[in-house]
């Protein structure tokens, strides 16, 4: 059983976000052998930039609230403030350093049991033709060339599992991927739930 993900599934986990345990649960069942997880390599670097910049976006707001904060708390009535906000300004600061310890402890755990495909020349092209044909944006258009060429080059029962499904729930993409034996599943739950069942069939 083969499960492809994206940047999207290793955010989730770096941002333990709503999804995450069944996320976890993927990673667990990839450590045992009974899954092969697949990762674009675009994904991985995509994943690391989309951290870098959130972790910026929101040291940015946090150094403009602390301002905002010092200017109200000179009134007497927002003396207060200060004491009252520093939770929430330690909190923006200290998200991005814990976010970003998950992150590279999640790409340590689902790189060594899984495979990371490349980028090559052949993906690049694909990506061309498919951007186009089903209007992706370039990232989502390499994500998917990854993903597909890889598809139709290896046997067994495959998924690829996402939440983008603005933009690869389309009727057109599932019958491309169903073309390469490849379902397409568009929450980690139900990503989860296939990949349980489908495993413990091939037991």
């Amino acid at each position: 059983m083969i499960v492809y993900a994206e940047s999207n599934f290793l955010l989730e986990l770096a941002y333990l976000q709503e999804e995450h345990e069944f996320c976890e649960q993927l990673v667990g069942l990839a450590a045992q052998g009974r899954v092969q997880l697949r990762l674009p390599a675009f994904s991985v670097i995509e994943s690391k930039m989309t951290l870098s910049r959130r972790t910026s976006e929101r040291k940015q707001f946090s150094h403009a609230l602390t301002r905002q904060i010092r200017e109200l708390s000179r009134s007497k009535p927002h003396s207060t403030l200060p004491a009252q906000s520093s939770g929430l300004v330690a909190a923006l600061l200290g998200n991005g350093e814990d976010e970003q310890k998950r992150l590279e402890s999640t790409l340590g755990r689902v790189t060594a049991p899984g495979t990371v495909i490349p980028v090559t020349s052949l993906v690049l092209q694909r990506a061309r033709a498919v951007e186009a044909r089903f209007r992706l944006s370039s990232q989502d258009a390499i994500v998917y060339a990854s993903v597909i060429l890889d598809a139709e080059q290896v046997q067994g029962v495959k998924c690829f599992v996402n939440r983008n499904s603005r933009d690869f729930a389309d009727a057109e993409i599932e019958a491309d991927l169903a073309r390469a034996g490849c379902k397409l599943l568009v929450s980690f739950r139900d990503g989860l739930g296939y990949a349980s069942r489908v495993g413990r069939a091939e037991l």
